[in-house]
C-alpha cells in the first residue's frame, strides 16, 4: 500500500521520508518530488540500516572469512560508521535488540543472537585489522575514510 510503513520481504519503503543526511543540494521537478537517484538510495539506505545490518550478520560467517567475502564484514561496520557520524548507531543497536526478541518468539530454533553476532563480527574485524597494516592502508584508500575512524567505533 502507499504510506508512511511500507515493507516488502523486510525492507521498508517510505518515499516521504525526508532527511537532512544528503551531501547534495536538494532538487525538485515542478510537483515538487525529489528526483536526485543518490537521495533516494542514501534515504533507503538509512530507514533500513539496522535490517540491512541484520542480514549482513546472519550472512557473515566468521570462521569462513576470507578476501572474498571480507567486504560484507567491512560494509556491516560502515553501515555503524555512517549510523555512529548520525548519532543513530544507539538507535540501530535498538532496533537490532527488537529484531533479536521478534526471533526469539518465532519459530526459528535457537542459535547465536543477532546482539551476538554483532559482538563477535566487532571483535573479529578489530583482531583482523590490527595485525594487518596494508589491509589498514587498502580499507582506507578504498573508503576514503581513516582507519581511526572505523576502530573508534568498533572499540
Amino acid at each position: 500500500g502507499r504510506g508512511g510503513d511500507d515493507h516488502h520481504l523486510g525492507w521498508r519503503f517510505d518515499p516521504q521520508i525526508i532527511t537532512d543526511y544528503s551531501p547534495l543540494p536538494r532538487r525538485h521537478m515542478n510537483i515538487g518530488f525529489q528526483t536526485d537517484t543518490f537521495d533516494r538510495l542514501a534515504r533507503f539506505l538509512i530507514l533500513n540500516q539496522a535490517y540491512l545490518l541484520k542480514e549482513l550478520l546472519n550472512e557473515v560467517d566468521l570462521r569462513k572469512i576470507n578476501h572474498e567475502n571480507i567486504c560484507c564484514l567491512n560494509t556491516a561496520i560502515l553501515i555503524s560508521v555512517f549510523a555512529y557520524r548520525r548519532g543513530e548507531l544507539p538507535d540501530v543497536v535498538k532496533q537490532l535488540r527488537a529484531m533479536n526478541e521478534e526471533a526469539a518468539t518465532g519459530d526459528e530454533p535457537g542459535g547465536k543472537t543477532i546482539l551476538t553476532k554483532f559482538r563477535e563480527l566487532l571483535w573479529f574485524w578489530s583482531e583482523y585489522y590490527s595485525h594487518r597494516g596494508r589491509d589498514r592502508l587498502s580499507l582506507e584508500f578504498s573508503s576514503h575514510l581513516r582507519f581511526r575512524e572505523w576502530k573508534h567505533v568498533v572499540d
